[in-house]
């Protein structure tokens, strides 16, 4: 009895010898065939796992969000990587020279297993094939769609921005600009129902295609249509982290929303006051630093955005405009003076600045804003003419405004 027990437990050793022997463990493979030859800075390739979903439209590599995998060296204009990734299909993206040149880059749609072949042109990734992955063609096939919604648009935006380097007389620019304005306006008009038929059948065919589809065309307005057709989508989502992140984006959605109904109420009425502390620790008020025409700029050192908007937008009007009556008061959300007073000086912002003097005051619930930069035009008398204005209309309104002053 005790020989026969022996020789069961024996064989069951060696059955679980010999099991996890034959056992296949699950290994990825992402290989690569470079049409041309890589520019020098490109023989290296790197491979991303996108975790927020947010930065689909954005090119930083430094976004934390984004999380290097792997990289691989360019062998005979062949790439391989054999990245460890989840057992879970997730999104990735191929980018060269480290960066997110948005010519340069490959959306793939993977999990632990998955063996892809990629053929592509370095120079420019907007072509290219995938074999072995039917959710990264997906992808592929929805970034060509928005990429032709977005090819409609940039040649205005460009047209727009070489403006200033035509010989034009001062009308004729504002003219040319208003035109070019009016075009997009129209062209996004056009768009819009086509972008929400789009979004939908990309969620229904891909959960990522339809993220693509929604955070890459950025230049589109936020309408209750959008967050109605988001409403209509989640419940058939079965990925966790696509239906969490949609959720999210519809509660923020509808907070900007609200926000831009709370931004348009207030057209027309007395600013609220707020004491202020400027850069040398003096003290003042915003309703009694006001000029004929005051742009009040909420923006901060930290915000990317705001460093630009003030040096193509507000700096050119301030020096234009300012003998006439019109005044900039930058109001920092920073919270290192440092930090602050350097960009200001760097930049050479040379308007009137503050932060609040009171912490206890809640900046973007009294102004009723949720992003920077955020600007809002008063006249002498603090009442609100317009909300984040920009570009051709920002100028017109001063001309129109200051006319009386000249």
């Amino acid at each position: 009895m005790k020989s026969i027990k022996i020789t069961l437990v024996n064989f069951s050793l060696i059955f679980g010898i010999l099991f996890s022997g034959c056992s296949i463990k699950q290994s990825t493979e992402i290989s690569m065939e470079l049409t041309v030859s890589p520019l020098e800075e490109e023989e290296i390739v790197y491979l991303y796992e996108i975790k927020n979903y947010d930065f689909i439209a954005g090119y930083s590599p430094e976004a934390s969000d984004m999380v290097l995998i792997d990289s691989a060296i360019v062998t005979s204009n062949k790439v391989v990587f054999s990245p460890d990734i989840e057992e879970d299909t997730r999104l990735y993206r191929i980018a060269f020279v480290n960066g997110f040149d948005p010519d340069k880059i490959i959306y793939l749609n993977l999990k632990k297993g998955d063996h892809v072949k990629v053929t592509c042109n370095p120079n420019d990734t907007r072509s290219y094939t995938i074999d072995g992955n039917l959710g990264s063609q997906q992808i592929q096939n929805m970034v060509g769609k928005v990429n032709t919604m977005l090819g409609e648009v940039v040649p205005l935006w460009s047209k727009s921005r070489t403006l200033k380097d035509l010989e034009l007389t001062e009308s004729e620019f504002l003219k040319r600009e208003k035109e070019i304005n009016e075009e997009i306006i129209q062209l996004k008009e056009k768009q819009y129902p086509n972008y929400l038929k789009l979004m939908n059948a990309g969620f229904k065919e891909n959960e990522f295609s339809g993220l693509i589809a929604m955070n890459m065309l950025y230049h589109l307005p936020v309408r209750q249509s959008k967050v109605n057709t988001l409403n209509e989508i989640v419940p058939s989502l079965s990925n966790v982290a696509v239906k969490d992140y949609l959720q999210i984006k519809i509660k923020r959605l509808k907070e900007e929303l609200a926000q831009i109904q709370r931004s348009n109420a207030m057209k027309g009425q007395l600013i609220s006051d707020l004491e202020l502390i400027a850069t040398d620790g003096s003290k003042f008020r915003l309703t009694e630093s006001l000029s004929k025409l005051t742009l009040i700029d909420f923006w901060a050192s930290w915000c990317g955005p705001c460093i630009k908007h003030n040096n193509n937008v507000v700096l050119p009007l301030y020096k234009k405009y300012h003998t006439l009556g019109f005044e900039v008061m930058g109001i920092s959300l920073d919270k290192n003076k440092n930090k602050w007073v350097k960009s200001i000086n760097d930049n050479g912002f040379i308007w009137i600045h503050g932060v609040k003097k009171d912490e206890s005051v809640n900046l973007e619930s009294l102004y009723n804003f949720n992003s920077i930069p955020y600007t809002l035009l008063v006249n002498e008398e603090g009442k609100v003419i317009d909300i984040n204005i920009e570009g051709y209309e920002l100028e017109a309104k001063i001309k129109e405004l200051l006319v009386p002053y000249q």
